[in-house]
């Protein structure tokens, strides 16, 4: 197809253009003829558009400008203009021809390509920060935990190792809420899950990050079966709960409430905001729209929403009323498959005198960790690097290594490997302030490295489940072997 081509005379006005420009545009040449070029301008561009009218008068041709133009449905689209200047008989400049190229397509993957480079340095740096806060985190849990087993007797320091614990969890919810939002879609899978646990994550994060002027209420019931991707889902979530707030920046309600209906569970997400102008309605999940100010949104947001919740086999329905609010409604199918609630942490298992190698770059949570060990009723040592933890293993070959996966020098993985070619029976447990998909996964071949992964911060009955469970493994494999002997642990 032709591209568009506008004839313009010296002060801008238009004499003439070809029916491309009628079929892109929408404008007829008998309404638009007389009118200056300037009339389909949008406000943000028309200063460069007089620039470019006075070069033409100053007998300049200019060459692939970039800019947008109105359509006369009121659309705005990319376009690239070249302008050559026509003369009179005496070499006057006395207008212009201008050619358009509609560059809408290209400019949309250049916006889908930058928004993309940018969720995954915002997922990049989320990571990193996560690492890092699990890590603070692990030392303040361990340390609270270790009050609560050393002072069992003590009520009061029990209610304050109670309450520093639970901030933690608070902390760690939070980390996991971040990072479900930045997670990209291909990470965790499609699986059996709790929707209710992902709507708890997002309460959370929201309740804690958003303006304290937003009333945010939630109500939801303990078990909502679902079969998908909980990273992607949570997205989904937190999407719309941004959606609600950008809607009131002076403050209002957002409420999340849940239906179940038979054979479908629908979460309504419903604020007191300006609402949506009836003729914007159906344009709400189109790609790249948006009624935010420029640089205030992608307009990418409810459309990445919407295709999660339909490849999850569900759809998203918004009912607004302008000055009174909008209502997205998130229906996905149920499945029948049982979930049990989260229940109470399982009682602490103690050890019998196994020696547990810690290596960890942080002497400080080493330290600690070896504090709960003994507590445990095991012996720790400790290491400060991989090569010391080579080193100490071909020296005492202690029951059980718990290795940080991420240390300067020789990493956990990398360790982990060297110690399984020295002895293929040792038995290792990984632990990050990563969980086991990030910040690149683990392999299936790393995954055989290992016995178990723990994420930080650590939580000391499920430490004390897991240790357990590979020392009675290993008493049913080998009935005759004994723990490692207390003599053993002088090496430390």
């Amino acid at each position: 197809n032709p591209d568009p081509v506008v004839v313009s005379d010296i002060k801008g006005r238009v004499i003439y253009f070809n029916p491309a420009f009628e079929r892109i545009f929408g404008w007829s040449l008998e309404e638009y003829a007389g009118r200056k070029m300037d009339h389909f301008v949008p406000e943000e561009n028309r200063a460069e558009t007089r620039e470019m009218i006075e070069k033409i008068r100053m007998g300049e041709s200019f060459a692939t400008h970039e800019t947008r133009r109105f359509t006369r449905d009121g659309q705005i689209i990319d376009v690239s203009m070249s302008a050559s200047v026509w003369h009179d008989r005496d070499g006057r400049p006395k207008g212009s021809v201008i050619t358009l190229r509609d560059i809408s397509d290209r400019k949309r993957l250049e916006r889908q390509l930058h928004h993309a480079q940018k969720m995954e340095s915002i997922g990049t740096i989320a990571s990193g920060v996560a690492h890092n806060f699990r890590n603070i985190l692990a030392g303040i849990m361990l340390n609270g935990q270790l009050i609560k087993m050393k002072y069992g007797r003590d009520k009061g320091l029990q209610r304050i190792a109670d309450r520093v614990c639970d901030s933690v969890e608070k902390g760690a919810r939070l980390v996991d809420g971040l990072m479900q939002f930045s997670r990209k879609e291909a990470t965790a899978g499609f699986g059996l899950l709790n929707l209710s646990d992902v709507l708890q994550e997002t309460y959370h994060l929201v309740s804690r990050s958003f303006d304290k002027r937003i009333d945010i209420r939630m109500d939801v019931p303990d078990i909502i079966p679902v079969r998908g991707d909980a990273a992607a889902l949570s997205r989904v979530m937190m999407s719309l709960c941004t959606n609600a707030r950008d809607a009131m920046p002076d403050g209002g309600k957002l409420r999340i409430d849940v239906r179940k209906q038979r054979d479908r569970v629908e979460i309504a997400f419903s604020d007191t905001g300006h609402g949506i102008e009836p003729e914007m309605l159906g344009r709400c999940f189109d790609p790249f729209f948006t009624t935010k100010e420029v640089g205030k949104g992608t307009g990418l947001g409810l459309s990445t929403a919407y295709g999660i919740v339909r490849d999850h086999g569900g759809n998203i329905q918004v009912r607004s009323r302008p000055g009174k609010g909008s209502v997205f409604t998130v229906s996905l199918p149920l499945v029948s498959d049982e979930i049990r609630p989260r229940g109470p942490s399982p009682e602490i298992r103690k050890g019998r005198g196994e020696v547990i190698l810690v290596v960890d770059d942080e002497r400080e949570v080493a330290a600690t960790m070896e504090t709960v060990l003994g507590q445990l009723g095991y012996q720790a040592v400790s290491a400060g690097s991989g090569d010391e933890a080579v080193a100490i293993y071909e020296q005492m070959r202690p029951d059980v290594v718990l290795m940080d996966r991420n240390m300067p020098g020789m990493d956990g993985l990398s360790c982990a490997a060297l110690l399984v070619r020295k002895d293929p029976e040792a038995k290792i447990i990984l632990i990050s302030g990563y969980d086991e998909g990030g910040p690149d996964g683990i392999s299936t071949s790393d995954r055989e490295l290992i016995r178990g992964y723990l994420a930080k911060p650590v939580d000391v009955s499920e430490l004390s489940r897991l240790l357990s469970g590979l020392f009675s493994a290993g008493a049913e494999e080998n009935p005759g072997a004994g723990a490692v002997s207390s003599g053993s642990a002088s090496a430390k």
